[in-house]
């Protein structure tokens, strides 16, 4: 995986690979769902812009955004027209109404921990309408008979961080990012991060295995 992010031009062709060229097809479900003429959609952590093409050709305007100035250079040669390098903490009403925001690629971890995810939440409802939708992937780190893994998670739970907060850096040669915190959890730890926040889960898609896609609306007041 390292290789791949750090060669943008590579990731996708990687991808397809790994996933055994079904990520094309994942993708084009998503659009189906969401992207519709005129619709609006946010690809948040867009990488080099799989999800944001086949959204855009549905007829979804589509704005992506990445931390990675590589990632958002090809997206853009790909023709993500809207494009932009940036965090997740940055994404604000400023930017505009939208009615799906994605977190692909298992970027509900990019909320980091709880608490920034709650934050960040609840500025997405403000510059969401009342049937918009948020599509997260992630993975539940208690899916795991690894005995290593498992004293991780009670580390973190003893130390008042969540079981499946890791802190992590990529390295590539002599390329080392700073240190950040990305956070797995699962369907349920999901849902008590969302209570409070105006979010609810509405539906969980996968195939039984630890990787899984959320659907996520307003909570109906």
């Amino acid at each position: 995986m390292k290789v791949l992010e750090a060669a943008p031009e590579r990731y996708d062709r990687g991808i397809r690979l790994l996933s055994r060229g079904s990520i094309d097809a994942v993708y084009e479900r998503i659009a189906q769902r969401v992207a519709s003429p005129g619709s609006k959609v946010l690809d948040i952590g867009c990488g080099t812009g799989g999800v944001s093409l086949a959204c855009a050709r549905s007829g979804a305007e589509v704005t992506g955004i990445d931390i990675s100035p590589l990632a958002i250079e090809v997206s853009k040669a790909r023709g993500v027209k809207d494009t932009r390098v940036m965090s997740i903490t940055r994404v604000s009403r400023k930017m505009g109404i939208y009615d799906t925001i994605l977190m692909m690629g298992n970027n509900f971890g990019l909320f980091s921990n709880k608490k920034r995810a709650r934050w960040m939440l609840r500025r997405f409802d403000s510059m969401t309408p009342a049937d918009s939708r948020i599509i997260a992937q992630s993975l539940d780190p208690h899916q795991t008979d690894d005995q290593d893994h498992i004293a991780y998670h009670a580390t973190n739970i003893s130390m008042g961080r969540m079981a499946g907060q890791v802190r992590i850096r990529v390295r590539y040669k002599t390329y080392i990012t700073p240190w950040f915190d990305y956070l797995m959890v699962s369907s349920q730890e999901m849902a008590e991060i969302l209570h409070g926040t105006g979010w609810q889960i509405l539906e969980i898609l996968g195939s039984g295995g630890a990787n899984y896609l959320a659907v996520i609306g307003k909570v109906k007041v």
